[in-house]
């Protein structure tokens, strides 16, 4: 240990030895202050992140840590530490980061926690370490056409994940989001903010019309509501008049703000004179979006690399390919036919009634069977014939839990105004998602020992299980996650 040749028991070291300062950091000075990361000290922390990153990179060939920083010997250790903090959040019912601490250790508000920050941190200087290391591999393979996909497709990945790791964080601060309680036939500019204090805005909104649409749910005899939507006159600081009607999923931009259709006073019903309606500025969302977008492009080409690479065996002809293969395919077929069964029998709530909903699903199902399929196959031997395809059905199934989990962030976007908020199924697909992260680098480093990828799947199916459903019955999510659809 602590040669020229770091490997992960440095690592390991390395993070342990963060989480301690990081916990000492708590217990002196208390949590990190989220709210006073705001314009312009992010973007001076933005650019001392670069700085750090590019630092890192270019020291690479005189200090043996900067080398090690961009390797798979320093992101295994980091995402098991990134793992096991994303689980304690996940097994640790949160409280809003604007109340008082409830224990002094801080693990029920996590994103304070300096652990989790120091981490974090870690993860998001080696995602841009690896970023220039692949940029610099593309520049170099130019000249071989042939080359380049695989390279290309790791470096939209890192750099996309980056921005968001980066921009998405550190733009929070700067993000405002009020509530606005809007009665028919009254203009309103006041509205709430997250300290439940009235603020002004720079523009007035009249509620016209409130519109409900009910479903008809014979078995219970209540009425519930099918679609509900707000007709209204928005006049702006310019003397701007605007006619919508803003309704769920579909919100409404007017100068620089996003306006939601919240809720309603449900007491009153189809005969609500009274929308709340949520106003979100963000003014980092452009960059976040490309952000986003990058790291699906990166995950839709992973995908398409590993159908077309040459001596690719996803189809081989083995006996438990084939079991693992009919699995998936079964499984795909159960999950649709209970999926149609649930839409013809129990009726959308407005939220789930989005153009987002079919291809969420869909991605996260699909994933869900090759990644199920995977699992066995690790579970009943670990043949040299049967790894490389077992690897490849990792490699597509993580590309479609990206794709699924990107896809549920613009959802998110459109319903509630914000990509990602830690909500507990939010936590546990990131549990997820990076566990298959840390088996396909484990698969890179030691692609002849089998023994630790083959258990990382094994866990990694589980904690899947808990993002699926499982997370139904643990106490930290119930009644907090927005997930639940009643």
């Amino acid at each position: 240990m602590w040669n020229k040749n770091w490997k992960y028991g440095e690592g390991f070291v390395f993070g342990t030895i963060l989480m301690l300062i990081g916990e000492i950091l708590q217990l002196i000075i208390g949590g990190l202050t989220w709210s006073s990361v705001h314009y312009p000290i992010n973007i001076i922390l933005f650019f001392s992140v670069l700085v750090v990153v590019i630092a890192t990179y270019s020291l690479r060939n005189k200090f043996h840590f900067c080398k090690w920083m961009g390797t798979v010997n320093a992101a295994v250790p980091c995402l098991f530490f990134v793992i096991l903090l994303t689980v304690v959040m996940g097994l640790t019912r949160q409280v809003p980061t604007l109340s008082e601490p409830s224990e002094p250790i801080g693990i029920t508000k996590m994103l304070s926690f300096w652990p989790f920050v120091l981490v974090y941190l870690w993860m998001t200087i080696i995602v841009g370490v690896v970023t220039l290391k692949q940029l610099s591999s593309i520049i170099s393979h130019l000249s071989s056409l042939s080359s380049l996909p695989s390279p290309l497709s790791s470096l939209l990945s890192h750099a996309g994940l980056f921005i968001i790791l980066t921009v998405g964080t550190l733009g929070n601060a700067d993000m405002r989001r009020v509530k606005m309680y809007a009665i028919e036939g009254e203009q309103e500019w006041r509205a709430v903010d997250e300290q439940q204090k009235i603020v002004e805005l720079p523009l007035t909104i009249q509620l016209n019309k409130f519109i409900m649409e009910e479903w008809d749910d014979n078995s219970s005899g209540q009425h519930m509501p099918k679609r509900f939507a707000s007709e209204v006159s928005i006049t702006t600081k310019k003397g701007e008049k605007i006619n919508a009607v803003i309704d769920v999923n579909k919100p409404i931009s007017v100068e620089g703000w996003r306006i939601y259709q919240y809720d309603y006073d449900q007491s009153m019903g189809a005969d609500c004179d009274v929308s709340i309606f949520e106003l979100v500025r963000d003014p980092w969302m452009p960059v976040v979006y490309v952000g986003i977008y990058m790291l699906l492009a990166g995950a839709v080409l992973t995908f398409v690399i590993s159908l077309c690479r040459k001596g690719a065996s996803l189809w081989p002809k083995r006996r438990v390919f084939r079991i693992a293969v009919a699995c998936a395919g079964l499984f795909i077929i159960l999950m649709y036919i209970y999926s149609i069964w649930s839409l013809l029998t129990k009726p959308l709530v407005p939220v789930l009634q989005s153009s987002w909903f079919v291809p969420h699903i869909a991605a996260y199902m699909f994933a869900y069977a090759l990644l199920g399929a995977a699992t066995i196959m690790a579970i009943f031997g670990s043949k040299p014939s049967n790894i490389g395809g077992r690897d490849e059905l990792v490699a597509i199934g993580w590309a479609f839990l990206t794709v699924g989990m990107l896809f549920g962030a613009l959802w998110a976007k459109d319903s509630w105004g914000h990509y990602w908020e830690w909500d507990p199924k939010e936590t546990w697909a990131a549990c997820t998602w990076f566990v298959y992260l840390a088996y396909i680098h484990l698969r890179l480093r030691k692609p002849n020992n089998d023994t630790i990828a083959r258990w990382t799947l094994i866990i990694a199916f589980v904690l899947l299980q808990m993002c699926w459903w499982g997370i139904n019955f643990l106490p930290s999510a119930q009644g907090t996650s927005v997930h639940t659809y009643t």
